[in-house]
């Protein structure tokens, strides 16, 4: 796959796609097998739109924007 050929990517598309698999699929992944998770660790930016996907859950079963986001902020360090 293209996304696979280089870790952080050759070219900014790549790399956002990397994360986005990464992030986005590494939340619904844990979510898939069952695995509970209580904090998450983030060592750096590329794992930021698994916080995106954590605020999105949030929304999606009907918190506000700002309570999802507070609440996705006590999950991640």
């Amino acid at each position: 796959s293209w996304i696979c050929g280089q870790l952080y990517g050759w070219f900014g598309e790549e790399r956002i796609a990397q994360e986005m698999v990464l992030g986005i699929g590494g939340v619904k992944a844990l979510r898939a097998l069952g695995i509970e998770t209580d904090v998450y660790h983030f060592n750096e930016g590329h794992a930021l739109f698994a916080g995106f996907e954590l605020v999105k859950e949030k929304i999606d079963k009907g918190m506000t924007y700002a309570a999802a986001l507070a609440a996705t902020r006590d999950e991640i360090v």
